[in-house]
């Protein structure tokens, strides 16, 4: 295992314990962590200190956004108020849009749904990397019988059905993630090792009524 490929491997393993705190298992966080620093290969203990555990889900979007490339044209996504509505949405486009006869025609990407399908593609990652097996390999030693009951129950819930929810963690993906190239209804994720993964959207469109 490479640093890079030690480095995307370790913050999908955050993120997935920060969704099963969420899920409320009996997890003792300090002794997990300490597991994840001292048993990942390298160590990247010093990761602890370089995200912000503050950042919002806004915050988050923007900062993943900065890696959005259209895959028509190659210009970059910006954001702006979609007023083709009465709902007044703010919207991930292609810079093309703005340009007069330009337009490369390729699909904008709603910012209240941009979560949910950020959400998706982690879990794809997760599964095709194998973090949750990685998870139970380098960490079962430190819980005890019942703990593990409820592990396994919650872990084969994220595998079957995605994540809880948004969580901090989510924040490191920003360090891992080179680019995200949309092709209409296909974001395909780079990250830092070199891997990709093709992700279809499933939400176009907020879910909101006309005012």
């Amino acid at each position: 295992m490479n640093n890079m490929s030690g480095e995307v491997d370790y913050r999908l393993t955050k993120i997935l314990l920060a969704d099963l705190r969420l899920r409320e298992t009996r997890l003792n966080e300090s002794e997990v962590n300490r597991a994840l620093i001292e048993r990942f290969n390298p160590p990247l203990g010093f990761l602890e200190e370089d995200t912000p555990f503050d950042q919002t889900v806004e915050e988050f979007s923007d900062l993943i956004t900065k890696r959005m490339v259209c895959g028509k044209c190659g210009r970059f996504f910006s954001s702006r108020l979609w007023h083709s509505t009465s709902y007044h949405n703010r919207v991930y486009e292609c810079l093309s849009r703005s340009k007069k006869g330009q337009f490369c025609g390729n699909w904008h990407i709603y910012e209240k749904n941009f979560p949910l399908e950020i959400g998706a593609i982690i879990w794809e990652m997760m599964r095709k990397r194998h973090t949750v097996e990685l998870f139970v390999m380098k960490s079962y030693s430190l819980f005890d019988e019942e703990t593990l009951g409820s592990l396994y129950t919650n872990l084969e819930s994220i595998l079957n059905e995605g994540l809880k929810g948004f969580t901090p963690e989510w924040n490191g993906m920003n360090y891992i993630v080179s680019k995200m190239v949309i092709t209409d209804t296909i974001i395909e994720t780079t990250l830092s090792d070199g891997t990709s993964y093709k992700h279809e959207l499933i939400h176009h469109r907020p879910k909101e009524k006309r005012k």
